[in-house]
């Protein structure tokens, strides 16, 4: 079935807000120390790319990183910056 041109945009719009979204799920979750919950939101290959080691690579890495980042208390609440394009590729940073 091909959507119409107004059910296409829609769904455009709600691609948009979902991926909006995602930056204030995830500086929802780092600001309640919720790291469970912060891993969810990437995907299973997922990499972060701090700038200050070599890239993380994979939920269980990440979840490691997190864990060790939280106790060693450096922040991770910048979010993510997230290009709205037709490719999307999110940048991670971190701030200690």
């Amino acid at each position: 079935m091909i959507e119409s041109t107004g059910e296409a945009k829609l769904r455009e719009l709600a691609d948009l807000e979902a991926i909006r979204d995602l930056g204030r799920r995830y500086a929802h979750c780092v600001w309640q120390k919720d790291v469970p919950g912060a891993i969810a939101l990437f995907t299973d290959d997922a990499e972060m790319d701090t700038g200050d080691r070599p890239p993380i690579i994979g939920r269980a890495d990440l979840l490691k990183s997190y864990e060790e980042m939280f106790a060693a208390n450096r922040s991770m609440a910048t979010p993510p910056r997230v290009p709205v394009t037709s490719t999307c590729e999110a940048w991670w940073t971190a701030k200690r």
